[in-house]
């Protein structure tokens, strides 16, 4: 029973380790660890704070975005014996669909949620998404923003620097959407049109969708970038080498 609106951990086969002795953080995947049961009550998330209510929201946006635009299953190399297939997929037209559906609800009722945390309904939606971005990306996989965020995390340990793992992966969001426009326009158009639920007034353009997301972003208090942070240019380099690491989610 999830008490935030964000990892969809009750949907996926995935769980987040951290050694605090060793200030380190990562991510792990298994079958075993998908759950045979899951229930959904928004009343539970009535109480978040304004601060985890964005965190977790933009948790649940970025593994929609990521699953959107994550390697197709078509392009992905099969292994040899089909019983040992790798828990995700690549995406398809079902998870492209979920990933829609669940960025569009967000767009929507995310700050409604982080305005007044007692909204029945933008809690329900939020969770609805939340829990449909969860099936997708179970299923297709996310990917850099991921990739980034452990090493983020780590490095922020090490400094004690408390990142909530919302903030991590957001953090690098607009960067991402941006990079990503150039690769994927159309996808990057659709999720542009799909954010217009909360920005209606921005300019409809190819290659936006980053501005959108940053504009979120500023609404929900993120801070700055990862200056914000406190992150040096010469910590980028150490978060960018170590997520090379993350073979599962560059693969």
């Amino acid at each position: 029973m999830p008490t935030t609106s964000g990892t969809g951990s009750e949907v996926t086969g995935v769980a987040v380790v951290t050694f605090k002795e060793r200030r380190l953080k990562f991510g792990i995947s298994h079958e075993y660890i998908m759950p045979s049961l899951a229930i959904l009550d928004s009343i539970l998330t009535l109480t978040m704070p304004p601060t985890t209510t964005a965190n977790t929201g933009i948790d649940a946006l970025m593994h929609a975005i990521e699953t959107y635009t994550t390697k197709s299953f078509d392009t992905r190399i099969k292994p040899a014996d089909p019983s040992k297939r790798p828990i995700y997929q690549g995406s398809t037209p079902l998870t492209d669909s979920l990933a829609e559906l669940a960025i569009k609800y967000i767009s929507k009722y995310l700050l409604r949620a982080y305005i007044n945390g007692i909204d029945l309904e933008a809690r329900s939606y939020m969770h609805l998404a939340a829990h449909i971005a969860g099936i997708a990306f179970a299923n297709a996989d996310v990917h850099i923003l991921h990739a980034l965020s452990y090493p983020l995390a780590t490095l922020c340990m090490k400094k004690n620097i408390k990142v909530p793992h919302g903030l991590a992966v957001g953090v690098f969001g607009p960067a991402t959407l941006k990079a990503l426009s150039h690769y994927l326009p159309e996808k990057c158009q659709t999720i542009l049109k799909l954010l217009f639920n909360f920005t209606p007034d921005c300019s409809v353009k190819p290659g936006n969708a980053w501005k959108v997301l940053t504009t979120l972003l500023k609404l929900l208090k993120f801070p700055n970038g990862l200056t914000g942070l406190g992150i040096t240019e010469d910590d980028v380099d150490v978060i960018a080498e170590e997520s090379l690491a993350q073979k599962r989610l560059l693969a």
